[in-house]
């Protein structure tokens, strides 16, 4: 048996103002260990697998073909886990900027970067 879990439907219908104060990447990968987890349980022979091409969680049987049973009591089990995990939020606004700002590339950064590699590097603290 191989339950395959979406990571697409986590933040649907979410605001996209929230989702800047929400570290989405972070919160996903607690999102599929908790459900892993909770799976594991429950099937502990089966193949737990996560990704973005799935579209809802599915049980397929040895065969590869859908398992509509299982499914639902996938789904039951993983919507659980949905409603008791919390986000991983991003309280600091300054962060969040910081975030947005530090991952820019510019050529001024780059040349600002060469520059301090010269006189050593970052400082030790």
């Amino acid at each position: 048996m191989k339950i395959l879990i979406s990571r697409t439907h986590l933040f649907e219908g979410t605001e996209s103002k929230a989702l800047d104060q929400i570290d989405v990447l972070a919160s996903t990968n607690k999102f599929i260990e908790l459900a892993t987890a909770a799976l594991k349980k429950e099937y502990p022979s089966a193949e737990i697998d996560s990704g973005d091409l799935y579209h809802g969680d599915q049980v397929v049987n040895d065969d590869n073909e859908p398992d509509d049973d299982e499914t639902q009591w996938v789904r039951e089990i993983t919507g659980k886990v949905y409603q008791e995990w919390n986000w991983i939020v991003l309280n600091n606004p300054a962060s969040i900027l910081g975030r947005k700002g530090g991952s820019v590339k510019s050529e001024r950064k780059a040349i600002t970067s060469r520059e301090n590699g010269k006189k050593g590097g970052r400082p030790t603290k």
